[in-house]
């Protein structure tokens, strides 16, 4: 069960949705016409997008790069984490979502002004947040860049004992899809006519966005298409950690992949290498 509101500290913060840059489109004709929520959210608790706990700008139509620069009061509960959701509002049908960020309230005691990443190719929202104590509006923050999102070095090196796709051979021809989301980041060549390639593939430079997983895809080209052969990934905590060795290919029999993630190092300014 959630929290009730009483039972909680309750603070009145400032927000200002100021921005947004580079949204994704989701429109078929025209652009996006976006709009921003707001609301607190503990566990499974949510509160609706409306004061004092929550609430939403207006809409703008036909827009990629909105300008908003509408200031919301919020009464921000105990430890919860503020919720900002951007919406592509449709006349017909359920509105798309066209990211979403998370702010803690820790990060905002003493104000904040910085871009919030919206998840991979969804652009940032630019957002200003302000305490206010003992009736008193604290001073606006000044600007932030955001931090960089942490790179990732990613190599396909080869799979073995893979699921034969090509009965009329008894092989197949495989490549390897690297997925984050929906989205194919990247691609190795077709090595034909084998159940165990070796693409030796890499590094291919992989940005942390807001995916939970990396997921690697072994397919088997068609002259026409292509179908899967078998699926393994990696979560966010492994490729932090860094990995390398052998994938257990999904389903059970598929075949099994060696690969290695690890973290990039910094590139140094030219002045200190």
């Amino acid at each position: 069960m959630g929290q009730s509101h009483d039972d909680v500290n309750e603070e009145p913060y400032s927000i200002t949705i100021e921005s947004a840059k580079a949204l994704r489109n989701a429109d078929t004709f025209g652009k996006s016409d976006p709009y921003v929520k707001g609301f607190l959210q503990s566990g499974r608790h949510k509160e609706p997008d409306k004061h004092p706990y929550g609430f939403k700008t207006k809409v703008i139509n036909d827009d990629l790069d909105p300008v908003w620069n509408e200031t919301k009061t919020l009464f921000w509960k105990g430890d919860w984490k503020l919720v900002l959701q951007v919406f592509d509002k449709d006349l017909v049908g359920k509105d798309d979502m066209l990211g979403e960020a998370i702010l803690f309230k820790d990060k905002c005691n003493e104000g904040l002004y910085t871009d919030l990443d919206l998840g991979d190719g969804n652009g940032h929202l630019r957002v200003k947040v302000v305490p206010t104590r003992d009736d008193k509006k604290f001073s606006d923050p000044p600007f932030i860049q955001p931090e960089p999102k942490p790179v990732y070095e990613a190599w396909i090196y080869k799979a073995e004992n893979l699921k034969v796709a090509n009965h009329f051979n008894n092989l197949s021809d495989p490549y390897v899809l690297i997925r984050t989301g929906d989205k194919v980041r990247c691609q190795t060549n077709v090595i034909w006519g084998t159940l165990n390639p070796e693409w030796n593939y890499g590094p291919h430079d992989l940005e942390l966005g807001s995916f939970a997983e990396v997921v690697f895809e072994v397919r088997d080209k068609d002259m026409v298409g292509s179908k899967s052969i078998g699926k393994a990934s990696l979560t966010r905590a492994a490729c932090k950690r860094g990995f390398q060795g052998y994938l257990d290919l999904a389903p059970k029999g598929a075949g099994k992949l060696f690969l290695a993630v690890k973290p990039k190092k910094p590139e140094k300014p030219a002045a200190q290498q």
